[in-house]
């Protein structure tokens, strides 16, 4: 990266924070400080922030303690609410930084003088307005690379998720059949993810209705927790009248109504969700399930039902395992949920 300053612009969920991070974290010889704007950062907080990183070299120029260039990172870049005529007092500082490479000090003694600033090199990400995120002005865009970071496709996906999945579903722990069926799912996953978009797109009542990589990256940490204990066979030995194919399938499942369905508002969005679930497991996994009624229940997944070793007084000796499992009814859920709570209020 040049001393150029650079905005990155791209959907929700297409890693532009973490990129940031991932760079800073492998340049030792450069500083870095991290800004998340919101609707209530105001000029003056970012003013503040960016002064409490300098040191004064001379009477009015400042720079960052030691001889080291500071990147400074404004994520989420255009989230600042205009004021009443429509500016962004807090961008318009930033480009004041970028044009004029300082700004002016705020404090009742020296306010009106300039503060020139050196070595600080500048970075923002801010979410693509095309999508209907709120745009920045043109003349602070103007002063930046911009750099655009799209949505990876299949090949994508699969190279990310599918590399993980199968780096862990190995001939270790498991079979050849459920190895082939845990690399099967991050297709299964976008396929669904894309049917949800197309028949769930947000509007002013539902602008949240942004299924992103978080959504999907959500489905696979859940499955990836079931098998954080592979001594505990959960997946293997699986249920009475279950094999492990079926079980694996069932967790997917729980997984995906925890990462898509629960973000839903209303009744009739949420039975939308189940329909195109229940029709991609039967289209892709029917032959997994003899007794179809089976495919269609809704089975729960919690990691807290191994029982905590207590003393006399009821004091905590040793937390039970976290194993990440298939919970056999709702009753022993609720059953186990209120021995917990009866136990937090002792």
């Amino acid at each position: 990266m040049s001393q150029k300053s650079v905005l990155v612009v791209g959907g929700t969920g297409t890693a532009k924070t973490s990129a940031f991070i991932l760079y800073a974290n492998t340049r030792k010889e450069k500083l870095s400080k991290f800004f998340t704007f919101s609707a209530l950062t105001t000029s003056s907080i970012l003013h503040s922030g960016i002064e409490l990183e300098l040191v004064r070299k001379r009477a009015r120029n400042f720079e960052p303690e030691g001889d080291k260039t500071m990147i400074m990172f404004f994520d989420d870049m255009s989230m600042p609410m205009p004021n009443e005529w429509g500016c962004q007092p807090t961008l318009e500082l930033i480009r004041q930084l970028l044009e004029q490479s300082g700004m002016y000090f705020l404090t009742p003694e020296q306010r009106g003088d300039f503060m020139s600033i050196a070595r600080l090199q500048y970075v923002g990400a801010m979410a693509d307005p095309a999508s209907g995120w709120r745009d920045i002005p043109s003349r602070l865009k103007r002063l930046f690379f911009s750099l655009s970071i799209t949505s990876p496709g299949q090949r994508g996906l699969d190279a990310i998720f599918g590399t993980i999945i199968r780096s862990q579903f190995t001939e270790k722990y498991f079979d050849t059949p459920l190895n082939t069926l845990a690399a099967g799912l991050v297709e299964a996953t976008t396929t669904l993810r894309d049917r949800t978009i197309k028949a769930l797109p947000p509007s002013p009542s539902r602008f949240h209705y942004r299924f992103t990589l978080r959504e999907v990256a959500r489905v696979f940490q859940g499955i990836l927790e079931a098998i954080s204990y592979p001594d505990a066979r959960t997946i293997q030995e699986a249920k009475p009248g279950m094999d492990s194919t079926q079980y694996l399938i069932l967790l997917w499942k729980h997984e995906c109504m925890r990462s898509f369905h629960d973000k839903l508002v209303s009744y009739q969005d949420r039975e939308t969700f189940v329909s195109l679930l229940d029709e991609l497991v039967l289209e892709k996994y029917h032959d997994f399930f003899p007794d179809e009624s089976v495919l269609h229940e809704e089975k729960l997944f919690c990691n807290f039902l191994r029982p905590s070793e207590r003393n006399d007084e009821g004091e905590l000796m040793d937390d039970g395992p976290k194993i990440y499992e298939m919970v056999d009814s709702v009753e022993e859920l609720h059953s186990i949920c209120m021995e917990l709570s009866l136990i937090h209020i002792s």
